[in-house]
C-alpha cells in the first residue's frame, strides 16, 4: 500500500468540516436543534491520464486493453440530518442516491455505455468541539459509513460493472477528523482533515483504498445574505487491496484495482445564501476546478465538479 506525504499530513490534521456542517454552513444556533438538508453534486470526468501525464486512447490500446473509458459522469443526491444537543456536541446522518454514465471506445472504434444508480452507503458521525477561544476552535469528528450501496451492479449482458460503478464500498469504514477554526475581523481561516479507513473485505473479494482529504478554507461576508467561501482541498486515495473474479482484467484499464486512486489538489469557490430572517438555514453553491493530479495508473482525469444545496434549522 502506498502512502504520501499528502496523506501523513491529512491524517495527523484530520476534518476539513465538523460533522454539523451540511453543505459547507456550520449550524451554530444552540436555539435551533435539528437541521434537514439536501445537496446535489456532480463530477464530470474526461481523458485518461497515468501519473501526471496524458494517455491517448491509442496509448492506452498498445498496453493490451481491449478497451478504454473515454468520459464520465457522477451525480449523487444527499439527504442529510443533524440533530445538536447543545453548543458542543452534533451528530449527523447522510444518505445519498448515486447515477453513474460512463462511456467507452474499444480498439475498433465502437462506442458503448455503462450505467449504475441506485443508494450509496449510510454516514453516521459524531462532531464534539474540543477547545474554544474568544476567536477560533477544535473540532473532532468521529463516524462510520455503513455499507447500504450495492457491489452486485451489473451491465444489460449480465456482467458485474466494474469497481468505479458500484454504489457503495461493501465494508464497514471508520471516519476521523479535526478541524481548526480561526476568526481574524470579517475572515474566517479553517484547517482541517478527515480521513475513511477501509478494513477488512467484502464479499465480492476487496476493498476500496483508504481516502484522505486536507482542507484550506477562507470565508468572507459579502452583506448579511451573502457570504463568499475558498478553498483548496488536497485529496489522496490509496490503491484498491485485494479483487474482484469476476471482472476481465484484459478488458480495460477500470477492471484494475492497482489502477485506482491518486492524489488531487482542487480550488474550490462558493456562495453562501443565509437570509437573516431564516434563522440559520441557507443555500449553497460551490463549484471546483483540479489545479495538480497524479493518477495510480490509467484512469479518467477529472474536469471539474459543482455543488448545490441547501438546509433548514429548526
Amino acid at each position: 500500500m502506498k502512502i504520501s506525504t499528502l496523506a501523513v499530513a491529512a491524517l495527523l490534521c484530520s476534518a476539513a468540516f465538523p460533522a454539523h456542517a451540511h453543505n459547507g454552513m456550520t449550524h451554530q444556533s444552540t436555539d435551533k436543534k435539528w437541521t434537514l438538508g439536501y445537496t446535489y453534486e456532480k463530477m464530470h470526468m474526461e481523458d485518461m491520464r497515468d501519473g501526471s501525464n496524458d494517455l491517448s486512447n491509442a496509448e492506452v490500446f498498445a498496453r493490451g486493453f481491449m478497451m478504454t473509458q473515454t468520459e464520465m459522469n457522477m451525480a449523487m443526491h444527499m439527504l442529510h440530518a443533524g440533530y445538536q444537543p447543545n453548543h458542543r456536541l452534533a451528530f449527523m446522518a447522510m444518505l445519498d442516491y448515486r447515477d453513474n454514465d460512463m462511456t467507452m471506445i474499444d480498439n475498433m472504434g465502437m462506442t458503448s455505455t455503462m450505467k449504475s444508480n441506485g443508494i450509496g452507503d449510510l454516514k453516521l458521525s459524531g462532531d464534539y468541539q474540543l477547545l474554544k477561544g474568544a476567536n477560533s476552535g477544535l473540532n473532532a469528528t468521529l463516524g462510520l459509513s455503513a455499507p447500504t450501496g450495492s457491489i452486485d451492479e451489473k451491465s444489460n449482458t449480465g456482467a458485474r460493472l466494474p469497481y468505479m460503478m458500484q454504489l457503495g464500498s461493501g465494508t464497514w469504514d471508520p471516519m476521523i477528523g479535526l478541524a481548526y477554526n480561526y476568526q481574524y475581523r470579517s475572515w474566517a481561516f479553517g484547517i482541517g482533515g478527515n480521513a475513511v479507513l477501509r478494513f477488512g473485505e467484502n464479499d465480492n473479494g476487496y476493498r476500496l483504498g483508504n481516502e484522505y482529504r486536507i482542507s484550506l478554507s477562507a470565508a468572507r461576508p459579502l452583506s448579511s445574505y451573502f457570504t463568499a467561501q475558498f478553498r483548496l482541498d488536497g485529496t489522496s486515495t490509496g490503491e484498491i487491496e485485494g479483487m474482484d473474479a469476476s471482472l476481465m482484467r484484459g478488458m480495460s484499464p477500470e477492471n484494475h484495482g492497482e489502477f485506482y486512486g491518486g492524489e488531487r489538489i482542487d480550488a474550490v469557490m462558493g456562495l453562501k445564501f443565509h437570509p437573516p430572517a431564516l434563522g440559520g438555514s441557507g443555500l449553497l453553491a460551490e463549484v471546483g476546478l483540479p489545479l495538480h493530479q497524479r493518477a495510480n495508473g490509467p484512469q479518467l482525469e477529472q474536469d471539474y465538479r459543482f455543488k448545490l444545496g441547501g438546509h433548514f434549522a429548526f
